[in-house]
């Protein structure tokens, strides 16, 4: 796999609800706050160079689509499987992650202008 220019590799973190967030009526206020930290946790690895880019689909809970993608960088999977493990939505169980090795292939960002 082809490293980053500081020598790390790129992982696509991929998240869904749980069963039970994917359904509107189950959010709480504690659901909601526990959501904005997740939000921070993603901006706060962007400001540490760690994130790459992240998004979700516009989708909203209920459908079965609704997921959300990062794609970070790590010196390991091992180091990649504990970033995503400190994201608050996965360790309170609103979110399932995965990760997976990524190579990046053709990518145009310039035109996100």
């Amino acid at each position: 796999m082809k490293k980053t220019a500081n020598n790390k590799d790129l992982f696509i973190y991929h998240l869904k609800l749980t069963p039970k967030y994917n359904i509107p009526e189950n959010w709480t206020d504690e659901t909601f706050k526990v959501i904005e930290e997740h939000a921070k946790f993603i901006d706060a690895h962007g400001r540490m160079g760690i994130l790459v880019f992240a998004g979700r689909t516009k989708l909203e809970p209920g459908d079965e689509n609704l997921f959300g993608l990062a794609v970070i960088q790590a010196p390991s999977l091992e180091k990649a499987k504990e970033i995503m493990a400190g994201d608050p939505a996965v360790a309170q169980h609103i979110q399932t992650a995965s990760i997976f090795p990524f190579s990046m292939g053709i990518q145009y960002f310039e035109n996100l202008k």
